[in-house]
């Protein structure tokens, strides 16, 4: 059941409102999570969804604001974060960090006008009852304070980092609430960050035009110099002869992640096992399709249809492999 405190259902279903509008290839795997496991997920994504559009100016971050501006909300965010999901301070002092007053009124005000104080009664409710890591939080606004430099990594080990603090987080959070067996938290949490990482991976590839003509290349700068590709040439979508072999390259590695995060369902609570393989499946599916026709990614975001994603979640939901 999900809590009976009004200030947190109300907050509960904004966040489930945002979900589903904003989760795309998420949403198919949170659905398959049971209550009231589901509507912590909610939670959680609305807030790490609010974290990547304080770095990019999506959503509800401010475009027009200037790096400095962006880098302060996320510093103030971070002080936000840590009021509410410490179980020392109340809620109230929470909702006064967050400068809404009193909960109940910060989070109608946040429904009705889509701000982003909604999510944090809900939050603070799913980031306690779950004994999540503050460390999850920090990490991923980590990652985003690297983003507002549109970061060029050098060598694959950076971007790993980067991957685990914007993808793996996420990762954890969800095994985190899921549950897992007893005596594997550890292991869960390890295989969750290798999956962060192919993950996140898969989304670089998918979004490598896009993300290049708002200057942020996320392959390594050694691998684009060894097959001969250069940002301008990701951002004009315009094909060379190296980039079928600098893809290849690519998906075999991030195949490779997938392949280390093996296991991870097993070890998660049997109720959300269907949710786990689904989004593992989704993500894959999504990375095999690039793998179709690599040069794709030049023309345009890559996406699997409805009907696959339907497919997926039928087949997890029913223990077919």
């Amino acid at each position: 059941m999900t809590p009976a405190d009004p200030a947190i259902a109300q907050s509960i279903a904004w966040c489930r409102a945002f979900t589903r509008r904003r989760a795309r290839n998420f949403y198919f795997g949170l659905r398959l999570t049971p209550e009231p496991k589901r509507s912590a997920l909610y939670a959680v994504y609305a807030f790490m969804a609010r974290c990547d559009d304080l770095a990019d100016g999506d959503g509800d971050g401010d475009v027009n604001a200037s790096r400095g501006q962006r880098a302060d909300s996320i510093d103030a965010f971070a002080a936000r974060f840590l009021a509410w999901v410490d179980p020392s301070a109340s809620t109230t002092d929470a909702a006064r960090v967050s400068g809404g007053g009193d909960v109940s009124g910060g989070v109608s005000g946040g429904v009705s006008g889509g701000g982003d104080e909604a999510f944090w009664p809900a939050l603070r409710w799913a980031w306690l009852s779950h004994g999540l890591d503050d460390r999850i939080g920090l990490d991923m606004l980590d990652g985003q304070r690297q983003d507002l430099d549109a970061p060029r990594f050098e060598r694959f080990d950076q971007l790993r980092g980067y991957c685990e603090r914007v993808a793996s987080t996420v990762g954890q959070a969800c095994v985190g609430v899921w549950g897992v067996e007893p005596g594997a938290r550890d292991p869960a949490q390890d295989l969750a960050r290798a999956r962060g990482v192919a993950f996140q991976l898969t989304n670089v590839l998918r979004d490598l035009r896009e993300d290049a003509r708002n200057g942020r290349t996320y392959l390594p700068a050694d691998e684009l110099t060894a097959h001969g590709v250069s940002m301008d040439d990701l951002a004009q979508g315009r094909f060379t002869p190296g980039f079928d072999e600098l893809m290849r390259f690519q998906l075999d590695r991030a195949r490779g992640w997938y392949a280390e995060s093996d296991g991870l369902d097993a070890l998660v609570s049997p109720d959300c096992r269907a949710a786990s393989l689904a989004l593992m499946r989704l993500y894959r599916s999504l990375l095999e399709r690039i793998a179709e026709d690599p040069r794709a990614v030049l023309r345009g975001r890559v996406s699997l249809p409805w009907a696959k994603k339907l497919a997926i979640g039928w087949r997890a939901a029913r223990g077919v492999g």
